[in-house]
């Protein structure tokens, strides 16, 4: 009897799916030198062939800004936005004369406000574009806070891969090169800008999750507000600038329940209002609280659950939040005169999240503050 034989299927064409493609690649620098954060972003503009889409929160930087001339120089299609503030920095202004597309984003804003029946304005100087990214060639991305800036201070910088997230910076870029920035209000006062994305959280190879949230259309400040009420153990904060009255009573309240709360403020305390910041130091006895005076740039983060919770035992993912400015008002007026606040500011949030404990980024987070507390000193 014959033996029975199967065909041999050959599928040419059709090979196994990468499952590489189903992450979101992460990389985080934490530089304490800056120019290594510059350069690395220069390295990054300087690959692009195609694309080039920035948003430069700083003109300070003629590296940066002449790498950027160099790619359009190239043939690549460059498109940039900045703060309106920054036109007269020696950086921004080669921009314009080179004829790079730039769009100068948050301006000055004034409106009737139904709530108290008055007019409100902010100048300029309170609207700010914070975020800093660069996206090359659609393929991957940098998110830094500080760049285009000059100035000494540890920078945060984030690299990224992954077809979600880019199409989502890329949304977020559109709607700022084509003037719908956080000054741009609708008949009702309410923001002009849409919801970037619709996604909670990307998936990554690591450790970790990672969430992007952009300001102001996704209250960034109120996302910390709850995450520091919902916390189980601890909370770290790190923040050039503090004028927050609903962290501030949210803070208070977890040290006064018990929970392990510090924060660390830098140079910039009470800049942007004396009123909130001061109300801050006199309503958080409960607060361990630290300064930093030297003059260098401190990047704002915030540190949940960073071990045991309050009974003792394990039971909440430590969350790592980057936000690209100081931690400012998340309401507009306080007591019906108008303050600084993250309504008005074009921001991003990013949130690592570590369900272990294990993550080499949570190792980082944890040594850039640890390095700030060493340079700080204990305040009533």
């Amino acid at each position: 009897m014959r033996p029975l034989t199967l065909p041999l299927l050959v599928m040419l064409g059709c090979a196994s799916p990468d499952s590489g493609d189903l992450f979101h690649a992460v990389e985080l620098w934490v530089d304490e030198q800056p120019q290594d954060a510059t350069d690395r972003a220069i390295r990054t503009i300087d690959s692009a062939r195609e694309t080039l889409h920035v948003a430069l929160p700083y003109g300070e930087d003629l590296g940066v800004t002449q790498a950027i001339i160099d790619a359009m120089n190239r043939g690549v299609d460059v498109a940039v936005v900045t703060d309106v503030d920054t036109q007269d920095t020696e950086g921004v202004r080669a921009l314009l004369d080179a004829g790079v597309p730039t769009t100068l984003a948050d301006d000055a804003v004034e409106y009737f406000d139904f709530n108290i029946l008055d007019d409100v304005a902010w100048p300029s100087t309170e609207a700010i574009m914070s975020e800093g990214f660069l996206i090359v060639d659609g393929q991957e991305a940098i998110v830094d806070a500080g760049l285009g800036q000059t100035i000494a201070g540890e920078r945060v910088q984030v690299g990224l891969r992954g077809e979600e997230i880019l199409e989502d910076l890329l949304t977020e870029h559109r709607q700022l090169f084509g003037g719908a920035d956080a000054t741009s209000p609708t008949m009702y006062d309410g923001m002009a800008k849409s919801i970037a994305d619709h996604r909670w959280f990307y998936r990554t190879g690591n450790d970790i999750t990672l969430e992007l949230w952009f300001g102001p259309q996704q209250r960034l400040g109120k996302r910390l507000i709850d995450a520091v009420y919902g916390a189980r153990g601890s909370v770290k904060v790190l923040t050039n600038d503090f004028a927050n009255e609903g962290m501030t009573l949210a803070l208070e309240e977890k040290a006064a329940a018990g929970f392990d709360v510090e924060v660390i403020l830098g140079p910039g305390f009470e800049s942007s209002s004396q009123v909130l910041s001061r109300l801050f130091t006199s309503q958080t006895p409960s607060v361990r609280k630290y300064r930093i005076d030297d003059e260098s740039r401190v990047p704002t983060i915030v540190i949940v659950d960073d071990g045991p919770d309050i009974q003792g035992t394990r039971s909440s993912p430590t969350k790592m939040f980057v936000l690209s400015h100081p931690m400012y008002s998340s309401a507009r007026l306080y007591r019906s005169e108008t303050v600084l606040n993250d309504q008005l500011i074009d921001g991003t949030l990013l949130v690592f999240v570590d369900t272990h404990e294990r993550s080499a980024e949570l190792e980082t987070f944890r040594a850039l503050y640890e390095r700030h507390l060493l340079n700080a000193t204990e305040v009533n």
